[in-house]
């Protein structure tokens, strides 16, 4: 759950706004880049269903949804 305190014309010196931790804001204040893949390490087919599915509800401007997805399985390209 997350809730937040109004910041109406705030100041400097009133305090941040009150944010409880929850599994969403942790994965975004903690994410990474990865830059080297390691090609030994095989992803579930139900995982990437998953993350592609939750990718693919992510909310667009206008509703637009102008992304592509690419999934490369090494398996079947040999």
């Amino acid at each position: 759950m997350l809730t937040t305190t109004s910041c109406n014309n705030s100041t400097s010196s009133e305090k941040a706004p009150v944010v409880e931790s929850n599994q969403a804001l942790d994965a975004i204040y903690t994410r990474t880049s990865v830059r080297q893949y390691d090609a030994s390490r095989a992803i579930a087919k139900d995982t990437v269903d998953m993350i592609l599915r939750a990718a693919m509800s992510a909310p667009t401007a206008v509703n637009r949804q102008p992304w592509a997805f690419v999934v490369r399985d090494i398996q079947l390209m040999a």
